[in-house]
């Protein structure tokens, strides 16, 4: 086994393309479930996901109280305890009303197969979700009205339950992503282990001993420390670790990456201002905080909000600051309506110049149409896919 001081991970000849990880083609049942649900998003009438948006407190309280006085509900929750159901419902429900308001069904199968796989590696049973979504099926009956808007949504539900065996189905096949550094995906290996063991000091020594240049950032980041930290995400989803030890985990990759950055240029400022924001509800942050070091190492001017950041605050920040880049970095497929909500915001400041609005973050990468939807101008996938639509930032590092 290579040690940490060893050569570091060979280079790419190249940037690394948009996705790094191995894609494997889509079986049957990804594509039908697609196709399916893609039919019947066309029959949820705009008024109808509108009225849903409106009646979503009312909608959860009904669920709630419906499933909370069932007398089955330990065998339905298995070890979980009633607020992981209750959160359930709430994120359900954000999730679906992004789901009618964009109608993305390439991320609607995605995210719904990763809820099955989640949620039944951590002890929920199949029927726990026909009953939820039956107890769904009769809030939007209670609260959609008149009827037909409530149509296509409830054929939406109807097509949920029915679609339950093959969803599990899917859930069941889903292979771990593969990772390549460079090295057959040793340096991921050893990453993850330091992260989950908590070792920070010899997770930093392995990052420190090999970061030594800027310019190494974004392989490094994009090629070893992203993929450990999906890899440790990944354990927690399949029920493997705990939400403890992947917090852990996500504190240490951040502390030892701003530890182990290569200082910055002492150049004058010369590279885009920038405000980089991530919407409120948010809480995964890592990813925009590596554009935050990247782009202050590289001696651009940047303003970064940090998670859970108002709407207000943030659009009054854009106003002030009038930056030439607005990156605004989203996780979860429900924050996106946050999102374009910002975007329309901005839009209509009167600033000297608009800012290029960038987009990034996992809630887009299964939709390659999701940005422009949303009003954006650009988005990217990867630091090294930032850095492709930011030429003069790239000319910085490679000068570096």
């Amino acid at each position: 086994m290579p040690t940490d001081s060893e050569s570091r991970p060979p280079m790419p000849a190249t940037d690394p393309a948009r996705s790094i990880a191995k894609q494997v083609p889509e079986d049957i049942y990804r594509q039908t479930l697609i196709a399916d649900f893609t039919r019947l998003l066309q029959g949820v009438e705009p008024g109808a996901a509108a009225q849903y948006a409106a009646s979503r407190s009312a909608m959860i309280e009904m669920v709630d109280q419906a499933m909370l006085t069932r007398d089955d509900l330990p065998e339905l929750l298995g070890r979980n305890p009633v607020q992981v159901m209750l959160d359930d419902h709430r994120a359900h429900a954000m999730f679906m009303q992004s789901v009618f308001a964009l109608r993305s069904p390439r991320t609607f199968v995605q995210t719904v197969t990763w809820v099955y796989r989640t949620y039944l590696r951590h002890g929920f049973s199949e029927a726990y979700f026909d009953h939820k979504l039956r107890a769904w099926v009769a809030a939007i009956r209670r609260h959609i009205q008149p009827v037909t808007p409530a149509e296509g949504l409830l054929a939406f539900y109807q097509a949920m339950i029915d679609s339950r065996a093959r969803f599990v189905q899917l859930a069941e096949q889903a292979t771990p992503t593969a990772f390549d550094d460079g090295s057959g995906g040793r340096y991921i290996s050893r990453l993850t282990s330091r992260l989950l063991a908590g070792d920070e000091k010899g997770a930093s020594e392995m990052v420190r001993t090999q970061l030594h240049v800027a310019r190494d950032l974004p392989h490094w980041w994009d090629r070893i420390v992203a993929p450990a930290l999906y890899t440790v995400g990944q354990l927690w989803s399949d029920g493997h670790i705990t939400v403890a030890d992947e917090h852990i985990a996500s504190a240490i990759a951040s502390r030892i990456m701003t530890q182990c950055l290569p200082r910055p240029l002492d150049r004058n400022p010369r590279g885009p201002r920038a405000v980089i924001a991530i919407p409120p509800g948010e809480e995964h942050h890592l990813g925009a905080s590596m554009v935050r070091d990247l782009l202050t190492m590289l001696d651009c001017p940047c303003s970064y909000t940090g998670p859970n950041t108002p709407i207000d605050a943030m659009v009054d920040l854009v106003h002030r600051r009038q930056p030439e880049l607005l990156l605004l970095s989203v996780t979860m497929f429900f924050n996106l309506e946050s999102v374009r909500e910002i975007i329309e915001r901005v839009r209509m400041l009167r600033l000297a110049a608009q800012p290029r609005i960038i987009l990034g973050g996992q809630a887009l990468n299964h939709d390659p149409d999701l940005w422009k939807q949303l009003g954006a101008d650009d988005y990217a996938s990867s630091l090294h896919d930032l850095l492709d639509r930011l030429p003069s930032a790239r000319q910085l590092l490679a000068a570096s």
